[in-house]
């Protein structure tokens, strides 16, 4: 019978190993932060008015300054794809830790308000920023309606509901 031998340590596979499940894991968690991505659902509200049944709206939230193709486009595709009858963007347009980036917040109104119309709240980051006031303004210049603790009515079919916004 042989002897059993005491069963070797490989400290440079484990290190491998773990390096490994490190790298697929940040880089699996900044896929996840950046990526586009389309959920679709019908919720049910009980108290919608019947004229807004049917209604579709996109909602949009954290782009932080990423860009989908050139100058957008497959986010805007994308958007129009869905065929919304309003679009609400739900903050975090820019992203506090890159800053905002020169022309973005533009270029991402005006390609949204060209679908349908838009409605924006800001984010948290859009305030770490600083300079909203001014973010604000250059949104309403192309068309977005910016809802910073204000509300609007939104009308269809003859029905109409109260969009509100809180900064």
């Amino acid at each position: 019978m042989k002897p059993r031998h005491p069963r070797r340590r490989r400290p440079f596979r484990t290190f491998l190993i773990l390096l490994a499940i490190l790298v697929l894991g940040a880089g699996f968690v900044r896929w996840d932060n950046t990526a586009l991505q389309v959920t679709r659902f019908q919720p049910v509200f009980a108290r919608l008015p019947d004229g807004f049944d049917g209604c579709r709206v996109a909602v949009l939230s954290d782009l932080h300054g990423a860009v989908f193709g050139e100058n957008n486009a497959t986010l805007f595709e994308t958007v129009a794809a869905e065929s919304p009858e309003y679009i609400f963007y739900l903050g975090d347009l820019e992203d506090r830790y890159r800053g905002p980036v020169p022309g973005y917040a533009e270029t991402v109104a005006e390609g949204l308000t060209a679908i349908a119309p838009t409605y924006y709240v800001t984010g948290n980051h859009e305030w770490a920023i600083g300079g909203v006031p001014e973010l604000k303004e250059r949104l309403r210049a192309r068309g977005v309606q910016v809802l910073s603790n204000q509300y609007t009515a939104l009308e269809r079919n003859g029905d109409t509901i109260i969009l509100a916004g809180i900064d």
